[in-house]
Protein backbone atom coordinates (compact mmCIF):
# COMPACT_ATOMS: atom_id res chain seq x y z
CA UNK A 1 0.00 0.00 0.00
CA UNK A 2 1.48 3.64 -1.31
CA UNK A 3 0.96 6.14 1.86
CA UNK A 4 2.71 9.47 2.20
CA UNK A 5 4.85 8.27 -0.37
CA UNK A 6 6.28 5.05 1.22
CA UNK A 7 5.12 1.46 0.91
CA UNK A 8 3.71 -0.57 3.25
CA UNK A 9 2.92 -4.44 3.64
CA UNK A 10 -0.59 -5.10 2.07
CA UNK A 11 -2.71 -7.63 4.33
CA UNK A 12 -6.60 -6.54 3.31
CA UNK A 13 -7.70 -8.32 -0.47
CA UNK A 14 -8.36 -6.07 -3.16
CA UNK A 15 -12.07 -4.69 -3.17
CA UNK A 16 -12.38 -3.13 -6.34
CA UNK A 17 -10.32 -3.82 -10.03
CA UNK A 18 -6.98 -1.51 -11.14
CA UNK A 19 -8.91 -0.76 -13.69
CA UNK A 20 -11.89 1.04 -11.85
CA UNK A 21 -9.75 2.61 -9.52
CA UNK A 22 -7.82 4.24 -12.14
CA UNK A 23 -11.01 5.60 -14.38
CA UNK A 24 -12.18 7.09 -10.72
CA UNK A 25 -8.94 8.66 -10.40
CA UNK A 26 -9.52 10.29 -13.14
CA UNK A 27 -12.64 11.21 -12.54
CA UNK A 28 -11.91 13.23 -9.33
CA UNK A 29 -8.66 14.87 -10.60
CA UNK A 30 -11.07 16.02 -13.31
CA UNK A 31 -9.28 14.05 -15.90
CA UNK A 32 -12.54 12.78 -17.38
CA UNK A 33 -13.48 14.26 -21.04
CA UNK A 34 -17.43 15.18 -20.99
CA UNK A 35 -19.18 15.85 -24.10
CA UNK A 36 -20.83 19.59 -24.32
CA UNK A 37 -21.48 21.69 -27.01
CA UNK A 38 -20.99 24.39 -25.65
CA UNK A 39 -17.10 23.68 -24.75
CA UNK A 40 -16.51 22.35 -28.43
CA UNK A 41 -15.08 25.56 -29.70
CA UNK A 42 -11.45 27.19 -28.28
CA UNK A 43 -11.23 30.06 -27.03
CA UNK A 44 -8.49 31.91 -24.71
CA UNK A 45 -10.56 33.50 -22.06
CA UNK A 46 -13.25 31.13 -21.55
CA UNK A 47 -13.85 30.88 -18.03
CA UNK A 48 -11.50 33.39 -16.99
CA UNK A 49 -13.09 36.84 -16.80
CA UNK A 50 -15.65 38.40 -14.58
CA UNK A 51 -17.39 41.46 -14.32
CA UNK A 52 -16.11 43.27 -11.57
CA UNK A 53 -19.11 45.09 -10.37
CA UNK A 54 -21.52 42.03 -10.28
CA UNK A 55 -19.22 39.21 -10.84
CA UNK A 56 -21.53 37.78 -13.59
CA UNK A 57 -18.98 35.32 -15.71
CA UNK A 58 -18.04 36.22 -19.79
CA UNK A 59 -19.01 33.83 -22.11
CA UNK A 60 -16.97 34.00 -25.65
CA UNK A 61 -19.14 34.04 -28.66
CA UNK A 62 -17.92 33.70 -32.20
CA UNK A 63 -19.48 36.50 -34.51
CA UNK A 64 -19.26 35.89 -38.49
CA UNK A 65 -17.10 32.75 -38.09
CA UNK A 66 -13.95 34.98 -37.06
CA UNK A 67 -14.40 37.67 -34.81
CA UNK A 68 -14.76 36.75 -30.78
CA UNK A 69 -16.51 38.67 -28.41
CA UNK A 70 -16.83 38.68 -24.74
CA UNK A 71 -20.44 38.24 -23.45
CA UNK A 72 -21.43 38.95 -19.91
CA UNK A 73 -24.41 36.13 -18.70
CA UNK A 74 -26.14 38.49 -16.83
CA UNK A 75 -26.61 36.03 -14.35
CA UNK A 76 -26.65 38.25 -11.51
CA UNK A 77 -29.06 40.75 -13.07
CA UNK A 78 -28.61 43.32 -14.89
CA UNK A 79 -25.39 45.75 -14.81
CA UNK A 80 -24.68 48.53 -16.43
CA UNK A 81 -20.84 47.89 -16.06
CA UNK A 82 -20.70 44.75 -18.41
CA UNK A 83 -21.64 44.71 -21.94
CA UNK A 84 -20.17 42.61 -25.10
CA UNK A 85 -16.36 43.31 -25.94
CA UNK A 86 -13.83 42.39 -28.38
CA UNK A 87 -11.87 39.45 -27.53
CA UNK A 88 -8.72 41.30 -28.98
CA UNK A 89 -9.52 44.41 -26.84
CA UNK A 90 -8.93 42.21 -23.33
CA UNK A 91 -6.20 40.87 -24.87
CA UNK A 92 -4.49 44.20 -25.74
CA UNK A 93 -4.64 44.89 -21.85
CA UNK A 94 -3.06 41.70 -20.63
CA UNK A 95 0.14 42.11 -23.28
CA UNK A 96 0.40 45.60 -21.67
CA UNK A 97 0.18 44.40 -18.25
CA UNK A 98 2.71 41.51 -19.79
CA UNK A 99 5.39 43.74 -21.50
CA UNK A 100 5.88 45.50 -17.70
CA UNK A 101 7.41 42.59 -16.84
CA UNK A 102 10.87 43.09 -17.85
CA UNK A 103 14.29 41.88 -15.58
CA UNK A 104 17.50 43.38 -16.64
CA UNK A 105 19.98 40.85 -17.70
CA UNK A 106 22.19 42.12 -14.61
CA UNK A 107 19.30 40.93 -11.59
CA UNK A 108 18.59 37.99 -14.12
CA UNK A 109 22.55 37.06 -13.69
CA UNK A 110 22.64 37.49 -10.24
CA UNK A 111 20.31 35.87 -9.10
CA UNK A 112 21.64 32.61 -11.56
CA UNK A 113 24.87 32.90 -9.64
CA UNK A 114 23.05 33.36 -5.97
CA UNK A 115 21.03 29.59 -6.90
CA UNK A 116 24.52 28.27 -7.78
CA UNK A 117 25.95 28.74 -4.64
CA UNK A 118 23.03 27.39 -3.21
CA UNK A 119 22.43 24.38 -5.33
CA UNK A 120 26.47 23.36 -4.70
CA UNK A 121 25.68 23.72 -0.81
CA UNK A 122 22.77 20.89 -1.57
CA UNK A 123 24.48 19.34 -4.46
CA UNK A 124 27.00 17.67 -1.54
CA UNK A 125 24.34 17.54 1.26
CA UNK A 126 22.17 15.04 -1.36
CA UNK A 127 25.17 13.02 -2.48
CA UNK A 128 26.14 12.36 1.18
CA UNK A 129 22.34 11.23 1.31
CA UNK A 130 22.63 9.30 -1.81
CA UNK A 131 25.29 7.59 -0.76
CA UNK A 132 23.68 6.20 2.34
CA UNK A 133 20.59 4.83 0.50
CA UNK A 134 22.68 3.14 -1.79
CA UNK A 135 24.57 0.85 1.15
CA UNK A 136 20.66 0.44 2.30
CA UNK A 137 19.32 -1.04 -1.13
CA UNK A 138 22.59 -3.18 -1.35
CA UNK A 139 22.49 -4.37 2.17
CA UNK A 140 18.64 -5.15 1.32
CA UNK A 141 19.36 -6.92 -2.21
CA UNK A 142 22.07 -9.34 -0.26
CA UNK A 143 19.38 -9.88 2.50
CA UNK A 144 17.13 -10.80 -0.40
CA UNK A 145 19.42 -13.12 -1.96
CA UNK A 146 20.58 -15.16 1.25
CA UNK A 147 16.27 -15.55 1.98
CA UNK A 148 16.12 -17.49 -1.24
CA UNK A 149 19.44 -19.62 -0.53
CA UNK A 150 17.97 -20.53 2.76
CA UNK A 151 14.61 -21.19 0.91
CA UNK A 152 16.15 -23.08 -1.97
CA UNK A 153 18.13 -25.60 0.97
CA UNK A 154 14.74 -26.06 2.61
CA UNK A 155 16.02 -24.23 6.07
CA UNK A 156 12.78 -21.82 6.15
CA UNK A 157 9.16 -22.56 5.55
CA UNK A 158 7.84 -21.22 2.74
CA UNK A 159 5.19 -18.89 4.53
CA UNK A 160 7.84 -17.67 6.41
CA UNK A 161 10.05 -17.23 3.29
CA UNK A 162 7.08 -15.39 1.68
CA UNK A 163 6.86 -13.06 5.10
CA UNK A 164 10.19 -12.27 4.65
CA UNK A 165 10.44 -11.26 0.73
CA UNK A 166 7.18 -9.54 1.31
CA UNK A 167 8.71 -7.29 3.79
CA UNK A 168 12.55 -7.17 2.42
CA UNK A 169 10.66 -6.44 -1.23
CA UNK A 170 9.05 -3.44 0.72
CA UNK A 171 11.61 -1.84 2.26
CA UNK A 172 13.65 -1.91 -1.16
CA UNK A 173 11.24 -0.18 -3.09
CA UNK A 174 11.14 2.40 -0.54
CA UNK A 175 14.79 2.85 -0.89
CA UNK A 176 14.38 3.44 -4.48
CA UNK A 177 11.48 5.92 -4.20
CA UNK A 178 13.39 7.57 -1.75
CA UNK A 179 17.02 7.42 -4.40
CA UNK A 180 14.01 8.39 -7.45
CA UNK A 181 13.01 11.51 -5.41
CA UNK A 182 16.51 12.54 -4.58
CA UNK A 183 17.48 12.30 -8.28
CA UNK A 184 14.30 14.64 -9.20
CA UNK A 185 14.65 16.93 -6.42
CA UNK A 186 18.36 17.78 -7.49
CA UNK A 187 18.48 21.29 -9.24
CA UNK A 188 14.72 21.01 -9.21
CA UNK A 189 13.40 24.05 -6.96
CA UNK A 190 16.34 26.30 -7.98
CA UNK A 191 15.67 25.24 -11.68
CA UNK A 192 11.97 26.02 -11.36
CA UNK A 193 12.82 29.72 -9.44
CA UNK A 194 15.24 30.61 -12.49
CA UNK A 195 12.25 29.68 -15.14
CA UNK A 196 10.00 31.61 -13.48
CA UNK A 197 11.92 34.68 -13.72
CA UNK A 198 13.28 34.15 -17.51
CA UNK A 199 9.19 33.68 -18.03
CA UNK A 200 8.79 37.08 -15.96
CA UNK A 201 11.11 38.24 -18.16
CA UNK A 202 10.00 37.37 -21.88
CA UNK A 203 6.62 36.61 -20.59
CA UNK A 204 4.82 39.32 -23.58
CA UNK A 205 7.46 37.30 -26.26
CA UNK A 206 5.63 34.27 -25.30
CA UNK A 207 2.27 35.09 -24.60
CA UNK A 208 2.35 36.88 -28.65
CA UNK A 209 3.96 33.61 -30.16
CA UNK A 210 2.18 31.19 -28.13
CA UNK A 211 -0.93 28.70 -29.45
CA UNK A 212 -4.23 29.18 -27.63
CA UNK A 213 -3.64 26.68 -24.79
CA UNK A 214 -0.73 27.97 -23.88
CA UNK A 215 -1.70 31.65 -23.64
CA UNK A 216 -4.33 30.66 -21.33
CA UNK A 217 -1.93 29.04 -19.49
CA UNK A 218 0.10 31.37 -19.19
CA UNK A 219 -2.90 33.73 -17.88
CA UNK A 220 -3.58 31.16 -15.37
CA UNK A 221 -0.20 31.18 -14.29
CA UNK A 222 0.59 35.19 -13.93
CA UNK A 223 -2.96 36.06 -13.07
CA UNK A 224 -5.15 34.65 -10.52
CA UNK A 225 -8.19 36.84 -11.69
CA UNK A 226 -9.54 38.61 -14.31
CA UNK A 227 -12.44 41.51 -13.88
CA UNK A 228 -13.64 43.89 -15.98
CA UNK A 229 -14.49 47.37 -14.99
CA UNK A 230 -16.99 48.36 -18.01
CA UNK A 231 -13.78 47.99 -20.85
CA UNK A 232 -11.20 48.30 -18.73
CA UNK A 233 -9.23 45.44 -17.28
CA UNK A 234 -8.80 45.26 -13.48
CA UNK A 235 -6.39 42.53 -12.38
CA UNK A 236 -4.01 40.97 -9.35
CA UNK A 237 -0.63 39.30 -10.17
CA UNK A 238 0.48 36.00 -8.82
CA UNK A 239 3.41 36.09 -6.65
CA UNK A 240 5.95 36.65 -7.44
CA UNK A 241 5.43 37.89 -10.39
CA UNK A 242 3.65 41.55 -8.80
CA UNK A 243 7.42 41.63 -7.39
CA UNK A 244 8.29 41.96 -11.45
CA UNK A 245 6.28 44.70 -12.39
CA UNK A 246 8.06 48.05 -14.35
CA UNK A 247 11.47 46.15 -12.48
CA UNK A 248 13.55 47.70 -15.01
CA UNK A 249 12.65 51.34 -14.17
CA UNK A 250 13.47 50.89 -10.34
CA UNK A 251 16.98 51.71 -9.07
CA UNK A 252 17.55 49.12 -6.89
CA UNK A 253 15.57 46.21 -6.47
CA UNK A 254 12.83 46.08 -3.51
CA UNK A 255 11.06 43.35 -2.13
CA UNK A 256 7.34 43.54 -3.38
CA UNK A 257 4.08 44.38 -1.63
CA UNK A 258 1.22 42.34 -1.86
CA UNK A 259 -0.73 42.72 -4.87
CA UNK A 260 -3.72 45.27 -5.10
CA UNK A 261 -6.44 44.93 -7.28
CA UNK A 262 -5.05 47.15 -10.23
CA UNK A 263 -7.43 48.84 -13.25
CA UNK A 264 -4.86 49.57 -16.16
CA UNK A 265 -5.23 53.00 -17.21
Amino acid sequence: MLYNGILYKHIHPTLISKDLFDECKEVRSGRRKTKSKRTQKPFVLKGLLKCQHCACAYSPELKKGRYVYMRPTKSKGECSYCYHLNENAVLSQIEDVLKGMKIPQNILNDVADELKKSSDKEHQHQASEGKRLQQQYQTLQTRIKRARELYLDASIAKEEFDGMMTGLQVERQNVEARLQRLSNADNSFNKNVMTIFELASKAHDLFKSSELEEKRRIIALVFPNLEMNSAKLVFTLRKPFDMMMNLSHRQEWLPGKDSNLRPID
